[in-house]
């Protein structure tokens, strides 16, 4: 049965509203670079790198908007690799220096459509390192099986508000005060449409640890 993952006006609202956000923050580093490029050339630098970044992100939305139309019309699940799945993941993410993540040793395998759930992974990975509030993180992938695959992504950032929480499911995108809302939900709404889950939960002392629950 076919899911849609794009089509209805709130949904393009919230992909408007994401790649707006990165547009007009480079051209402000753009006019603080040519502001301070005469007086202080270090600093103009590091404004460029940012810039550099903030293209860097805006490519991998571009890059996901069109996977997510690759994959709306789903094909019937197959059994697959999950480490598999998670080397695509790496290849579409933006991953700046500093920030490590960690892949499982061992693999399982799942039933999903490879080319969605690597789509649904990159939104959570990125996710991760976009709201990260220091300079190095961390983010850490796990899986358990059982009954059913979980595929944990854990990160040691500022985890979430509980409003966000609650809210992750639902299947209107939208960002938060935070900075989240549109990729997470887009990551739902192709993981429900597999027959799976997603829950979040903040971790202690600090972080937060994402749940993608699959068919075994």
């Amino acid at each position: 049965m076919p899911y849609e993952v794009l089509g209805t006006g709130a949904q393009l609202d919230g992909l408007i509203h994401d790649l707006q956000n990165p547009l007009r923050g480079i051209q402000l580093y753009l006019d603080m670079a040519r502001e301070t490029m005469e007086t202080d050339a270090t600093s103009a630098r590091a404004l460029l790198t940012t810039v550099q970044e903030r293209i860097g992100n805006i490519a991998a939305m571009l890059d996901a908007i069109h996977a997510v139309g690759q994959v709306s019309i789903q094909t019937a699940p197959s059994e697959i690799s999950i480490s598999t799945v998670l080397e695509r993941t790496l290849q579409r993410t933006v991953v700046p220096s500093g920030f490590i993540i960690q892949l499982p040793d061992s693999d399982v395998r799942a039933k999903a459509d490879p080319v969605g759930l690597a789509l649904a992974f990159s939104e959570i990975a990125q996710n991760a390192i976009d709201h990260h509030d220091r300079a190095m993180g961390n983010l850490k992938i796990s899986y358990e099986t059982g009954r059913e695959i979980r595929v944990s992504f854990a990160d040691d950032g500022p985890g979430m508000a509980s409003h966000v929480i609650q809210e992750l499911g639902r299947p209107l995108l939208g960002g938060h005060k935070d900075g989240r809302g549109c990729g997470l939900a887009r990551a739902s709404r192709i993981i429900k449409g597999m027959g799976g889950e997603i829950s979040a939960a903040n971790r202690e002392p600090r972080g937060l640890t994402l749940t993608v629950t699959l068919p075994a």
